[in-house]
C-alpha cells in the first residue's frame, strides 16, 4: 500500500481545524461553557463522534468508499462513493452516527 506518507485522519483533523475558533489568549473561565464552532454546529453528531471515534477521509486501497466512521470495535459505517462533495460526504457521515445510534 502506497499513501505517499498522507495520513487521512490528519486530513480530516485539518478539516476540523478550519472552521475551529481562534484561540483568543484569555483564559477560560471556569463554569463557562465554551460556544460551538461553526463545523459543531453543522455536524453535532461528528463532533460528539470524534471524542472517543474517529472519521477517515479518502480512498483506501481495499475500499471505494470515500469515507468511514469508525470506533475502537473496527469499522461503524463507510459510504461516500457516489458523493460529489466533501459536504455531502460529512451529511451521509452525520446521518449515519444519528442511525447507529437509534436515533
Amino acid at each position: 500500500m502506497s499513501d505517499y506518507g498522507f495520513c487521512k485522519h490528519a486530513v480530516a483533523f485539518g478539516l476540523f481545524l478550519i472552521d475551529a475558533p481562534q484561540p483568543s489568549g484569555k483564559k477560560k473561565s471556569k463554569g463557562k461553557k465554551q460556544e460551538p464552532d461553526s463545523f459543531s454546529q453543522k455536524y453535532p453528531n461528528i463532533a460528539d463522534w470524534v471524542q472517543d471515534g474517529w472519521i477517515e477521509i479518502g480512498r483506501g486501497e481495499h475500499t471505494t468508499s470515500k469515507i468511514r466512521v469508525l470506533d475502537e470495535g473496527g469499522l461503524v459505517w463507510e459510504g461516500g462513493t457516489r458523493t460529489r462533495s466533501i459536504d455531502a460526504m460529512l451529511e451521509e457521515a452525520e446521518q449515519a452516527i444519528i442511525k447507529w445510534n437509534g436515533g
